[in-house]
């Protein structure tokens, strides 16, 4: 049967609010997959981008568009799984913050003159907008969070990181939730073995980049922004409604050389593969991705070292002597597919290696057991 897949032009405001212009024209709920890649987009390279292609567009003042590309949602009863696009989705959302607490600091500071009248009403649209984006929210508890009479720690966010391959899942909920910036890095999580920035996540650290960018905009910049930002910056939106294929869609999608890493390739196939409850596969899995980043942290190993030496095991095992060696997703989608058919016993096998590494002491047993 034919897959039933709608697709919408719309602008940012028009992905995340809840406008009769919105994807559903009412309220959703994006969520990231189980099975999706970790957020990695990093504050010096695609954010970076990300603002110098909004600023470009904004100086040319041409009275047009500017197109970020395409996002893929399954629609699963008011629930948005991002299939593809769910970098962009995440760092629109952490710029929207961004610009909503600059907002109210602006808004809060502002003069009373008339001349300030005009850019103060902008921004007060601005702000009702953004909210509208960021939080499931009817318009009397808008004006609720506007006086301070609701904080934003008692609203629902429109974004929830199910991710088995995500260790900080709920980065995203604490930043969102948070009032101003200094209560958000509070509330954020700090990496064990790492220093200064490099200890916060790329969540943290990427919102703290838009914020700063901001601290150099004064309020007829701010405004201007976020107006581009919301209204001017558009997605195509590709909608499908038939759940039991988002994993096959997702599969289909990146293996046609769309840049995922091969644990994210792996996992995804394992979960597939897994019982009809995937709970225990989710809790191991994202066990496995926290000891291998604590690991990594420490430069000890990470969880593609893992897998190498798990495909250094499984050869030696089978007797497999050709010299040229494959990579680590090719071995498992293509040479030996096997382990990828037993998800318990290729994850208790990862398990062991990993537990090598925390225990040097029992690495002879260990590796004897793993191989």
């Amino acid at each position: 049967m034919a897959k039933n897949i709608d697709a919408k032009l719309k602008n940012i405001q028009g992905i995340f609010s809840n406008t009769q212009d919105s994807i559903l024209g009412r309220d959703g709920i994006f969520i990231i997959p189980d099975y999706q890649r970790a957020y990695n987009w990093r504050f010096n390279e695609q954010c970076d981008k990300l603002w110098q292609d909004i600023e470009s567009f904004i100086e040319n003042g041409k009275n047009e568009t500017y197109f970020f590309g395409s996002i893929i949602i399954n629609n699963d009863n008011e629930q948005l799984y991002i299939i593809d696009g769910q970098q962009r989705m995440t760092t629109f959302i952490l710029l929207l913050k961004a610009l909503l607490i600059k907002i109210n600091f602006i808004l809060k500071n502002i003069s009373a003159d008339e001349d300030a009248e005009s850019i103060k009403n902008a921004l007060e649209n601005r702000r009702r907008e953004i909210i509208n984006c960021l939080y499931s929210i009817d318009e009397d508890d808008v004006s609720l969070v506007i006086k301070g009479s609701k904080q934003l720690s008692e609203l629902h966010t429109k974004y929830e990181n199910k991710s088995i391959n995500e260790e900080y899942p709920n980065e995203i909920k604490a930043i969102l939730q948070g009032q101003v910036f200094d209560e958000i890095e509070r509330n954020v999580v700090t990496i064990k073995h790492k220093q200064k920035d490099n200890k916060y996540t790329n969540f943290f650290r990427n919102f703290k980049f838009f914020s700063e960018k901001l601290d150099y905009f004064d309020s007829t910049e701010v405004n201007r922004f976020a107006k581009a930002l919301l209204k001017e910056c558009q997605v195509i939106a590709v909608i499908s409604y038939q759940t039991e294929e988002a994993i096959e869609i997702f599969n289909s999608l990146n293996s046609t050389g769309m840049p995922l890493a091969d644990a994210d390739i792996l996992s995804a196939k394992l979960y597939s593969n897994y019982d009809v409850d995937k709970t225990e596969f989710k809790k191991s899995w994202s066990e496995i991705i926290k000891n291998t980043n604590s690991l990594g942290a420490q430069r000890i190993s990470t969880i593609d070292d893992i897998l190498n030496q798990y495909m250094y095991i499984l050869r030696a095992k089978n007797n497999e002597k050709d010299t040229t060696l494959p990579g680590v997703r090719r071995y498992f989608t293509d040479i030996n597919k096997e382990p990828l058919k037993t998800p318990k016993a290729f994850i208790s096998d990862i398990e062991k290696i990993i537990g090598i590494w925390q225990d040097e002491e029992n690495y002879s047993g260990s590796f004897v057991k793993a191989a």
